[in-house]
């Protein structure tokens, strides 16, 4: 078999994958939730603003605001720039949006290297709730 033509198909593929979110039921662990979208970051200091979850925001918290995910579930954003990941909890909500798919605490933002750009393509996968007390220590980064 000629390597070009499937060269071609495996490049094809893996970029359909970027491109075209795979989405499963939220509340179905067996099958993960994977979405892939764009993220930004709280830029304002917004200290003593309410939550959707109703905590106080703390922008050095690994947490994150999501149009319909469960608040209180645990997700990982990898950076599809730069493959530096990181896990944080859904508190907040942010507006549906064909822009944004999550918005992350500052400090989340800087652990992926979202800082500089204030937007990044990335991917975002639903944790089951065995993995979710790893999450609030735990940085990825590209392997």
């Amino acid at each position: 078999m000629n390597a070009k033509p499937m060269t071609a198909v495996l490049a094809a593929a893996a970029l359909a994958s970027l491109i075209v979110p795979a989405r499963a039921d939220t509340s179905d662990f067996g099958s993960p939730h994977v979405e892939t979208g764009y993220a930004s970051y709280y830029a304002l200091a917004r200290n003593h603003m309410r939550t959707a979850s109703g905590e106080s925001e703390d922008p050095t918290a690994l947490t994150a605001a999501h149009a319909s995910l469960p608040l209180g579930s645990w997700v990982k954003v990898t950076n599809l720039v730069n493959g530096r990941s990181v896990n944080v909890r859904i508190n907040d909500r942010n507006a549906p949006s064909g822009h944004r798919l999550i918005d992350l605490s500052r400090r989340a933002a800087s652990l992926v290297g979202l800082m500089r750009a204030g937007i990044a393509k990335v991917r975002i996968e639903l944790l089951p709730p065995h993995r979710a007390g790893l999450s609030d220590t735990r940085v990825a980064s590209a392997r």
